[in-house]
């Protein structure tokens, strides 16, 4: 029995994508809109870190309560977007230079408490892996429920993989 309603799609690929931006924007405007430049990058991330250091003189100057709190959150996602400058700075891609890309990338790294090297080494795996749930260092299969979210999120997983892997050496020696 054939199902003749249904309509296989494939999915669109990288080079399909990239084509159809083509279309919608003219070469020399893509041209223009893909130059590397080290000012606009320099801009905003000076706007990022004053929003970070403006929270920061809130939450010092704040009363306590709720109003502490509040300022605390919005200072958190202020820090935790510090990632999107990591991620193309690992690439390469935010800056021109690439010692401002290394620079900028190390900084937000540390920032973060993240190890610039196993980020850099893990998502050179991520890239090669993609959507491969046995080998894609970032593909977590335990947040797809709330529950396995929340167990991911509260940094037990890592806190047993380092633990096992400090008996291990253990053991070796």
């Amino acid at each position: 029995m054939s199902n003749q309603n249904h309509i296989e799609t494939k999915p669109q690929s990288t080079i399909g994508a990239s084509q159809s931006a083509r279309e919608l924007v003219d070469k020399k405007e893509l041209r223009a809109l893909m130059t590397r430049k080290n000012g606009p990058g320099l801009m905003f991330l000076t706007g990022h870190l004053g929003l970070i250091a403006f929270t920061a003189y809130l939450i010092s100057i704040s009363p306590g309560g709720w109003q502490t709190s509040f300022i605390m959150f919005v200072h958190g996602v202020f820090i935790v977007h510090l990632f999107a400058p990591l991620h193309e700075c690992s690439h390469s891609t935010a800056f021109k230079s690439k010692w401002v890309n290394d620079i900028v990338y190390w900084g937000c790294s540390l920032a973060l408490g993240l190890s610039p090297l196993h980020f850099k080494l893990q998502h050179i795996n991520h890239h090669t892996y993609t959507q491969d749930v046995d080998y894609d260092p970032q593909m977590i299969t335990i947040g797809e429920t709330f529950w396995g979210y929340v167990y991911y999120a509260s940094a037990i997983p890592r806190s047993e993989e380092h633990t096992s892997e400090l008996q291990s050496r253990r053991n070796l020696v």
